[in-house]
């Protein structure tokens, strides 16, 4: 599947629904991006959107899949990503240690030769 549209921009206060591939702006507005799930057997399915490029802003990441982004050009994160774990009609979903990353975050740990998990 190939990106379609412009540069993508969550501003603050945008959501991912890694259940739906629902993609929402800071104004509850749908936002249209290619996803698709990647079923793992054994493990949580993985959302995966795609597009051409992307800048996201503090955006709240809900669902029990995890979450790709594969750009065709610059993924900016300018805000956190929070992809903490939650709980959901009485039902917990738990998400990994770090409860969000920053871009500075990445470089530095890509120096640094570390994991980013």
């Amino acid at each position: 599947m190939s990106p379609s549209g412009s540069a993508i921009v969550l501003p603050d206060g945008s959501a991912i629904n890694t259940d739906t591939g629902a993609v929402r702006d800071n104004n509850d507005v749908l936002v249209p991006i290619d996803s698709y799930e990647v079923v793992v057997f054994g493990y949580p399915s993985v959302r995966v959107l795609r597009v051409k490029s992307i800048s996201i802003g503090d955006t709240l990441v809900s669902g029990a899949d995890a979450l790709a982004i594969v750009s065709d050009g610059d993924i900016v994160l300018s805000g956190m990503l929070d992809i903490g774990g939650r709980t959901v009609g009485g039902v917990s979903i738990n998400g990994p240690v770090h409860r969000g990353f920053r871009d500075r975050d990445v470089v530095r740990r890509k120096h640094l030769g570390e994991s980013l998990w």
